[in-house]
């Protein structure tokens, strides 16, 4: 009865009114191009994608390698901080300068506004087309940036990696998180982790090749180097990405909760398997629907705030290790290095255990995390506790890392995999905005205060203060997040746990009062 309840939804997907925009072409343009997010292929299409090359059949599998190097030549959009010095001296002859930092906050905003436009886009044309688009442009920017060195043109720059290079990254970004969540509805969380760890690494490779490659041949060179030899692995991942057949279905989990109130047998557990896929209503909301679901606008306020610490600390990382607490320029590539370990670590293992813990615990997790070391973060730096200080920037890292690998398997749990592209699009202008408005708020915050205090924490310090404000709303929205099956099941066993762990207390307790009754008697 259940099952045939759900089959008729599924040919009925909701609609929004569309009162007062049938006279507005703008707002229809607007509209169907976030409402029709279908890719349609031909049965020769379908035919062709079915082998990897003839005489080799195409397995999921594949699509996990291709997509983590998509991730990993856009990794090298994070580790832009250890370049922060080099630029300033080779374009104004003062590391003081303070202008290249101005390059990531311009990527960072391009980048989420690249993503909420071509994420429909993205879905309609289907990854090949998607990719091709992506490395074209994030590979011209490498190159135009190089002509920006060589002319010393600081506006050529902004607008080649800043905005054509940042476009590409983002077209590249969602396109190959998005593949892999189709390929892998059983295991999204994995599947989402393992797409944007890639992005980690290569974070981490290019903190260490970055500074070594500009010293040794200069950053003209250096960005026409970069690009080329991204070229052809760009191209092979982009060969090997598709979507899934339209009959492609896998064995997933249904979970249930058992009241805990209740006594249950040994055999009894917190998760049945079942054999069954069951399509919610939420697998058959349209992407205009899921945009201006309550859902989608706490998880926006969510990303935000788990977002914006991470950001202001990945562009000036280098900086604040020489600032505060005086290490070589060496020691901050290697701190920035490790940093995208952590980055790494968060987005794979966290990801993973989310399948089993449920999107929303995790980030409710991550929040509090942040939330507790936010709260250390001026006692620490104003000590100058070094290594406390590197946990502390570590572990915001991870948590940092950790809401990337977590959110397209979130969106997909919560909207549908086929609006994850869109929807994931529309959530990175959330990260832009804390990119961007962070990133203004911490300059003029520590412009007002640097030259006062020479050599002090203070001016990172005052920083951290409004950012813990920020992190206290987005645990907030990520509270009042509908849970999914998933968190429920955990926090049901997690409770059924505790009840059983109490009963046990209070048995024990009853047990010994009774034989300290009897012993007085």
């Amino acid at each position: 009865m259940e099952r045939g309840r759900e089959s008729g939804q599924q040919g009925t997907e909701p609609n929004v009114p569309k009162q007062g925009t049938s006279g507005n072409i703008l707002l229809r343009m607007i509209e169907n191009h976030y409402r029709k997010t279908t890719f349609a292929k031909t049965d020769d299409q379908i035919t062709a994608e079915s082998h990897l090359f003839p005489g080799v059949p195409f397995n999921r599998l594949f699509v996990i390698p291709a997509a983590m190097v998509i991730q990993f030549c856009c990794g090298f959009f994070y580790a832009w901080s250890v370049l922060n010095r080099p630029i300033d001296i080779w374009m104004y002859g003062s590391p003081g300068a303070d202008k290249s930092v101005i390059t990531f906050s311009i990527a960072i905003a391009s980048f989420g506004i690249s993503a909420a436009v071509m994420g429909p886009w993205v879905e309609r044309k289907g990854p090949k087309s998607s990719i091709l688009l992506g490395s074209t442009f994030y590979l011209a920017g490498h190159y135009f940036s190089a002509l920006a060195f060589h002319l010393r043109q600081m506006w050529l720059l902004y607008l080649a990696y800043g905005v054509v290079g940042s476009f590409g990254s983002a077209v590249c970004y969602i396109t190959a998180v998005s593949v892999l969540l189709k390929w892998f509805p059983d295991r999204r969380g994995m599947a989402s982790g393992l797409a944007v760890s890639g992005c980690g690494a290569g974070a981490m490779v290019a903190a260490q090749l970055l500074l070594p490659l500009t010293s040794e041949v200069g950053l003209t060179v250096a960005f026409v180097i970069l690009p080329s030899a991204m070229l052809v692995p760009m191209s092979v991942a982009g060969f090997v990405l598709r979507t899934p057949p339209p009959n492609f279905m896998m064995v997933v989990e249904k979970q249930v909760v058992i009241d805990p109130g209740k006594h249950s047998s040994d055999d009894d557990d917190t998760r049945t398997r079942t054999n069954e896929i069951k399509c919610s209503k939420n697998e058959n909301l349209s992407a205009v629907d899921a945009l201006t679901s309550r859902n989608f606008k706490l998880i926006y306020v969510m990303f935000f705030a788990n977002s914006i610490f991470g950001l202001v600390l990945i562009s000036r990382l280098a900086n604040i290790t020489r600032d505060v607490f005086r290490k070589s320029e060496y020691e901050g590539t290697i701190i920035v290095s490790i940093n995208g370990m952590f980055d790494l670590v968060g987005r794979l293992i966290f990801s993973t255990l989310s399948d089993w813990v449920g999107r929303k615990n995790c980030f409710i997790v991550l929040l509090s995390v942040q939330l507790v070391i936010l709260s250390l973060f001026t006692l620490i730096t104003t000590t100058q506790t070094y290594w406390a200080f590197l946990a502390a920037v570590w572990i915001l890292t991870g948590c940092y890392g950790t809401g990337f690998g977590i959110l397209a398997a979130f969106l997909s749990d919560t909207f549908g995999p086929k609006n994850v592209g869109t929807c994931q699009g529309v959530i990175f202008t959330s990260w832009s905005l804390a990119g961007i408005c962070g990133g203004l708020i911490f300059s003029a915050l520590f412009d007002a205060y640097k030259d006062e205090y020479d050599w002090d924490p203070y001016p990172y310090n005052v920083n951290v203060w409004w950012i813990l404000a920020v992190v206290v709303v987005g645990l907030v929205a990520c509270i009042f997040i509908k849970p999914s099956p998933k968190d429920k099941a955990f926090m049901g066993g997690l409770k059924a746990i505790f009840m059983k762990m109490c009963h046990r207390s209070e048995t024990v307790n009853t047990r010994e009062s009774y034989e300290m009754n009897s012993e007085e008697k």
